[in-house]
């Protein structure tokens, strides 16, 4: 007869409390006796969403991932904010914060226990119907205010009609509009350029700096390092962040792990 089931968890500590992961490690009692210890990820449950648009098609997020050190195609989700919230109250804040969509119907699909041998994070998976268009909300730490620069009244009027939709919801989102051309000259596209390094005490761009290709982002970037603002690139094709380490950290930037977070001046 097995004994695969005769072990039991007899202690745990708690080595170190992240915002999110709790890394602990456990003595675990064998089904012979014997005492062992298993390294242990507690957190606290999370939700994940496959949202349908009206089309039949689903809704995705790009989001760079560190472990994978590149950006990621990935459906909603993400953690509880505490362990007793209900997932559903979980996914329905996600979708909204992560897409700018609100659910008018959830349906439980699944629950999934992504890494069993080594976490307790356990994962249940919503499908969100009837999706209607809100704002994406921030959480408190993130403060963000989009600013929308334009060139000029119409300069998007020889876009296709993707481009032009992209736009319109980015407008219909912002926080404030900026007109900074008065009419269809290369002028008012460099006037534009300038305009957003001059309120910036940092530039970050995804641009290749290798290839260098002519364009709107190029001037930034050229624009940003004559005037001494420090410029931090994000590879189009890789995702791989590049920046001068003095002057970014000059202009308040905490590069803790590698995640690039901005202080307020």
């Amino acid at each position: 007869m097995s004994n695969i089931g005769n072990f039991k968890r007899v202690g745990r500590e708690v080595v170190y409390k992240g915002k999110i992961l709790e890394f602990c490690q456990d003595e675990i009692q064998t089904s012979k006796g014997h005492h062992v210890t298993w390294d242990f990820l507690n957190h606290k449950g999370a939700a994940a969403i496959v949202p349908v648009m009206d089309d039949g098609k689903i809704l995705m997020v790009k989001q760079w991932r560190n472990v994978v050190n590149r950006v990621s195609l990935e459906i909603p989700a993400g953690a509880k904010d505490t362990v007793e919230e209900p997932t559903l109250e979980c996914a329905t804040r996600e979708l909204e914060e992560e897409t700018g969509y609100k659910p008018g119907r959830m349906e439980f699909l699944h629950t999934i226990v992504p890494a069993v041998a080594y976490s307790g994070e356990i994962i249940d998976i919503y499908v969100a119907f009837d999706l209607q268009k809100s704002h994406q909300n921030f959480d408190e730490d993130e403060d963000i205010e989009l600013v929308v620069a334009l060139p000029f009244v119409g300069h998007d009027a020889k876009w296709d009609q993707r481009s032009k939709r992209r736009m319109e919801f980015i407008l219909q989102h912002c926080s404030k509009k900026e007109v900074i051309g008065n009419e269809d000259c290369r002028e008012s596209y460099v006037k534009r350029n300038c305009y957003m390094v001059d309120q910036a005490n940092y530039l970050v761009a995804v641009y290749d700096d290798v290839r260098n290709l002519r364009s709107g982002t190029m001037q930034c970037v050229r624009y940003a390092r004559k005037n001494d603002v420090p410029v931090v690139l994000i590879h189009p094709d890789t995702a791989n962040i590049t920046y001068p380490m003095e002057s970014i950290k000059s202009a308040g930037c905490d590069l803790t792990n590698n995640n690039i977070s901005w202080k307020k001046r």
